[in-house]
């Protein structure tokens, strides 16, 4: 099981991509200025995470981004 650090920052991408399918494939959704704000904010957090985990599980976060590749392969 990957670190509790990866796992988080995998559930702040997987929560960011929803939101952003919902926004270009749900027609009806309407998308307010604070909800885009925090949006952008969860972006620059989880990328800050991002770096943090590689730096601190340099192999297991290989692993990850490579199962995230086979897994998105899979779409």
């Amino acid at each position: 099981s990957p670190p509790a650090d990866i796992r988080g920052v995998a559930s702040v991408f997987v929560k960011l991509q929803e939101t952003r399918h919902r926004a270009d494939y749900d027609h009806a959704s309407t998308v307010a200025q604070g909800d885009a704000v925090a949006a952008v904010r969860d972006a620059a957090d989880g990328i800050n995470k991002l770096v943090a985990a590689a730096n601190a599980h340099p192999n297991d976060m290989g692993l990850f981004l490579y199962a995230m590749l086979c897994q998105r392969g899979s779409d």
